[in-house]
């Protein structure tokens, strides 16, 4: 049962609880919509990963991971390793797992959030 006092089967739509950390990282552009629970649950999933991507208030580019992997490839120079900007660690493997994570919830998510 949910607070409301319904039951999943009488009301199946939720609305999302996970919001974007940037407007580059929304996945669907009104939150006020109502999904059916599974997609609702995997756009929220995938929000949070898409959050994870992109941070607000980044010291490089536009906060995504994406962007550090370009930039320590950058600073590696061209034929040389990346080189790490913060921590000794490489973007490209967090990239790579984020991707996988992604994928996870692609099948449920509707339409609007895939493009």
């Amino acid at each position: 049962m949910n607070p409301k006092g319904n039951n999943e089967q009488s009301n199946p739509l939720k609305k999302l609880r996970t919001p974007p950390t940037t407007s580059e990282a929304q996945l669907i552009q009104n939150r006020e919509t109502w999904l059916p629970r599974a997609e609702a649950l995997a756009v929220d999933k995938a929000q949070e990963v898409m959050n994870d991507l992109y941070r607000e208030g980044a010291e490089y580019g536009d906060g995504s991971c994406a962007f550090m992997v370009m930039k320590e490839q950058f600073e590696g120079g061209v034929g040389n390793p990346p080189q790490s900007l913060k921590d000794s660690t490489l973007h490209a493997g967090k990239c790579q797992q984020y991707i996988k994570g992604l994928r996870r919830h692609l099948a449920k998510l509707p339409s609007e959030a895939k493009e």
